[in-house]
């Protein structure tokens, strides 16, 4: 029997099959979506990626909490089924510091690398429209930060000046002598310090730390750090499955 799984972030929807309980996943599809369009863009990407025979169960990671009423109905008429949604209240491989406001998504991504890893401390990045940084120690999420996105922080930046579209990819050098380049050193050289800045003060604070990565820019900043350990872009679609086969 197969779970169906779905990662809802702030722009993209992501879906999968896993077997039950299984750390692996397969058939990966990621669609990009406008807000405005977001119920029939979902309904019909599942309509092609739902052709999946025994589906057990459908596990859910969805930020925006409003959409969870529409979203049930949708599932309920293309499988049959009821869906779980990932929370505060799903059981949780680690015990939960947090306040209930926690995403979903760092529940997910958290819970996945907890069951990848057997470090005492595990720091896990997602780098996708926020950039999210939690912290687990002592099967314990504690906390973390958030910072915005570099998509974000790039959009934000072009969007309020008067400056040049820039193509978001590391300079050769980190002082540039041209005005996009220097707009893409600023917005990803400041990512990487702050990430790298982050490891730093985790490991002082609980020693020898097991670091994931996940997310559209986590390549790109793995390829500029050797601090990262791993780096998994399913690590979220991986932990709905940990979670719903608990």
């Amino acid at each position: 029997m197969k779970n169906f799984l779905i990662d809802i972030g702030n722009s993209a929807i992501k879906t999968c099959t896993a077997e039950y309980g299984s750390m692996s996943v397969s058939k990966v599809t990621r669609i990009g979506y406008e807000k405005k369009e977001f119920i029939k863009t979902f309904e019909n990407s599942l309509k092609i990626s739902a052709r999946v025979e025994n589906i057990k169960c459908v596990g859910i990671s969805l930020l925006n909490k409003k959409l969870s009423e529409p979203i049930r109905k949708i599932i309920i008429k293309i499988f049959g089924l009821e869906p779980s949604f990932i929370g505060t209240e799903s059981q949780l491989p680690f015990q939960l510091g947090y306040a209930k406001t926690i995403g979903s998504d760092r529940l997910c991504s958290s819970a996945a690398a907890f069951m990848l890893s057997k470090y005492k401390t595990i720091l896990t990045i997602d780098f996708g429209t926020a950039t999210t940084y939690t912290v687990i120690n002592n099967s314990k999420l504690i906390g973390g930060m958030i910072s915005p996105g570099i998509g974000t922080s790039y959009n934000s930046l072009i969007s309020n000046t008067n400056l040049p579209v820039a193509d978001l990819k590391f300079p050769k050098n980190q002082i540039s002598s041209n005005t996009a380049e220097n707009i893409s050193g600023g917005v990803l050289y400041q990512s990487l310090y702050t990430t790298e800045r982050f490891i730093e003060e985790t490991v002082r604070k609980f020693g020898d730390t097991h670091v994931f990565s996940t997310g559209g820019y986590s390549k790109l900043i793995k390829s500029r750090t050797a601090m990262i350990d791993k780096i998994d872009r399913s690590l979220v679609l991986k932990g709905i499955n940990i979670i719903i086969s608990s």
